[in-house]
């Protein structure tokens, strides 16, 4: 048995969208779980705008990434590069979610 789960998109997007939003906030959750393993929550050492920078830097790297692309690759290349940036898109989430959790004084 699938278990599939609706959300209360209050009509603002359609079911289609509010499954694949929610996918790839699974997706940076497993990031966020897979680097816990071997941070043990380093994050909540610092600072909300530690978490910024960090941010500004995957962006940095994803931008590389996307000028990256732009050029020519072979398809193993191009499909590891598309990997990494994903990943790192990931993580964006992550760490806006620990700067939120920081500012908020629930962490």
């Amino acid at each position: 048995m699938t278990f599939e789960e609706t959300y209360d998109t209050r009509g603002a997007l359609s079911e289609e969208d509010a499954q694949d939003y929610m996918r790839v906030i699974r997706m940076a959750w497993e990031v966020h779980v897979d680097r816990e393993r071997l941070r043990h929550a380093l994050w909540k050492q610092y600072s909300c705008r530690d978490q910024a920078v960090q941010i500004r830097t995957k962006i940095d790297r994803a931008l590389n990434a996307l000028d990256l692309l732009a050029g020519h690759l072979t398809e193993p290349h191009r499909a590891e590069l598309i990997n990494n940036m994903v990943e790192e898109f990931a993580d964006i989430i992550n760490y806006a979610n620990f700067a939120i959790r920081i500012a908020e004084g629930t962490t």
